[in-house]
């Protein structure tokens, strides 16, 4: 209901103060590009294509206890986070439960599937009422197509953070053992890259 807009109707008066605003305005887009700034992985893009993406971000509300994103479903938005916490959990096949994280005002998540078209790695929840700042993969398309060469530094920096995380979806206790070299991380993270790159380039239709 809150996503909506919609208000309960209990016997009680709800009064907000606000401050009506144009989601368009100058001072809007200037807050966004800087939200667009923590995104590591958007680090390649230049100050006008950062502005292309923040006029075409919208808000969201989703509430305590409510599901984001669910393993093994699909995903179109890479969501950042204004306000709240949401919590990170992997569901191995053999049972359980695996915490991967929890994320605060200024994280993001969504950004492989978004990308890949891979089906959702981990389930993310609310763990309080939290505000998201969103982006679809249409808004993407709009730069990764006239700009293909900037996929490899994409790539390049995915691929660093999801080699630094693979350890977490290990199930075999004898491989989480293992200690890699920095020779070994380098190469698994071209590695990586590479597949990457294949997989977001054929999924954009660029290549």
């Amino acid at each position: 209901f809150k996503r909506e807009g919609i208000e309960i109707p209990f016997p009680i008066r709800n009064v907000y103060m606000r401050q009506a605003h144009d989601p368009k305005s100058p001072e809007a887009i200037t807050v966004k590009v800087r939200k667009l700034e923590q995104v590591d992985f958007l680090a390649p893009l230049t100050e006008e294509e950062r502005q292309t993406l923040a006029r075409e971000m919208y808000e969201t509300i989703y509430t305590r206890g409510e599901t984001i994103l669910k393993q093994g479903a699909g995903n179109d938005k890479l969501y950042l986070i204004d306000s709240g916490r949401v919590r990170i959990e992997y569901r191995p096949p053999s049972g359980g439960a695996k915490l991967l994280a929890e994320l605060g005002p200024l994280d993001f998540f969504g950004e492989h599937t978004l990308l890949t078209g891979e089906p959702v790695s981990a389930t993310v929840c609310a763990l309080e009422d939290t505000e998201l700042s969103v982006l679809s993969r249409e808004s993407f398309q709009h730069f990764l197509k006239p700009n293909p060469a900037i996929v490899d530094q994409i790539s390049r920096i995915l691929a660093e953070r999801t080699a630094q995380r693979a350890k977490v979806f290990e199930t075999d206790a004898a491989e989480m053992e293992k200690r890699k070299t920095e020779k070994d991380l380098s190469a698994e993270t071209e590695r990586i890259k590479a597949g990457l790159r294949t997989r977001i380039l054929k999924f954009f239709g660029l290549g």
